[in-house]
Order: C-alpha cells, then structure tokens, then sequence
C-alpha cells in the first residue's frame, strides 16, 4: 500500500478546534429558537397561492424529471462526487467462520484518488457467505449509523473513525463507542439466504459535526 494514501490513518475525524463548531452550534440555535419564535401557526394569516400543475401524463413526467432530480441536488441531496480516477483495497482482517460459521468476514479499507492530487478512504465491514466461494453472490449495500464496530461481532470490529452520534446536539466531536446497537442481525438474515452484506459509517465519509467537511470525501 502507497504509504502516501494513510494520510488520516486509525485517528478519529474529530475537528482540527472544536470551538469553531461551537460557536456554530450557538448560532444555529439561536437561529432556530428565533425561526420557531417566528413561525405562522394561524392557517387564516396564509396568503393565497397556487400549487403548480402536477405532470399527469409520462411525456409531462419525462420533461418534468430533469427539473425534479436538480432540485433534489439543490436542496436535499447535493451533487453526486465524481468516480475517483484510482481506487485501492487494504484487507485490515479477515475471519473464515464469522457468524458461527455462516460467513467470510472482512473489513477493508477503501482508498480513492483524483489525477488532481486529491484522496479519500473509509473502511468497509464485509460478510460474504460460504457458497460464494464457489459462485459469485449478490451484495446488499448499506450505510449505517452507529459505526461498523456496532454489530452482532463488535468486540472483534475495529472502531469506526468518525465520531459518534451525538445525543440532542448538532455535531459530534468525541470518539465512537464500541456498542451493539445495530438491533435486528441484517448481516444474518442475508448470508443465510446467500447474499453478501457490505457496509460503511456515513460518518467516515462525511463525519458528523459542523466542520465535518474538511474531512470529507
């Protein structure tokens, strides 16, 4: 592995000063306390206005679509990254017979880079079933919250990098715990029924705090 891609290395995406994200954080409550103070709740107080027309035939939909997808873009999801222009895999484990005996387990680490110089990594938490060494499989893909130490086997998971979720807070800034908190065993119900499983912390591709993009892909 090119020693120049472990740039972040095992260190926690914590922020660089956290008193940036908690100057930020204040005046985002201060901004929301003064929007709720604000807020309409007497319907008679609304002005008139006129729903645009909904498109009712599949040409109206397909002229309509351009036009949806850029909204999404702008105001929920953001642009899609551009494919990375190489991508390298770093096996960091490997156990035969996770899941008493049902899967191959492994966990990767991902790294990505642009010709521009610019690169990224994350880790991947990877459960393949037995019958795949035989035949390839169909893999479910997930992003998960909580961290990828947080499933059925996590005393043997390494921690995830990003920082844990925070509790009633607009950013996180201390270490992922080591905790089961996944609930129901996804990984499981899948290999069970010959598929592979593959996920990734959201927080490790773009960490949860208010400076979380100077870290991000």
């Amino acid at each position: 592995m090119n020693s120049e891609w472990k740039e972040l290395g095992d260190a926690v995406r914590k922020p660089e000063d956290n008193r940036l994200c908690l100057a930020w954080e204040q005046g985002v409550n201060l901004w929301a306390e003064e929007s709720f103070r604000r807020m309409n709740k007497d319907e008679s107080k609304v002005r008139s206005y006129t729903l645009p027309p909904i498109p009712d035939t599949l040409q109206e939909w397909e002229e309509k679509r351009a036009e949806l997808l850029q909204t999404f873009k702008d105001c929920m999801y953001g642009e899609m990254p551009p494919p990375p222009d190489k991508v390298e895999l770093e096996l960091l484990s490997e156990k035969e017979d996770a899941l008493q005996g049902l899967a191959i387990r492994r966990e990767y680490r991902i790294y990505c880079r642009m010709e521009n110089g610019r690169s990224f990594d994350f880790d991947m938490l990877l459960y393949i079933p037995q019958c795949a060494r035989k035949k390839p499989v169909p893999v479910f893909e997930m992003l998960n919250f909580k961290g990828n130490q947080c499933g059925v086997e996590s005393d043997e998971i390494r921690p995830t990098r990003s920082p844990g979720q925070p509790n009633g807070r607009w950013h996180a800034d201390d270490e992922n715990p080591q905790m089961k908190s996944w609930g129901d065993d996804h990984f499981t119900h899948a290999v069970k029924r010959g598929y592979a499983f593959a996920t990734v912390c959201y927080g490790e591709v773009f960490p949860y705090n208010l400076d979380g993009f100077r870290k991000s892909i």
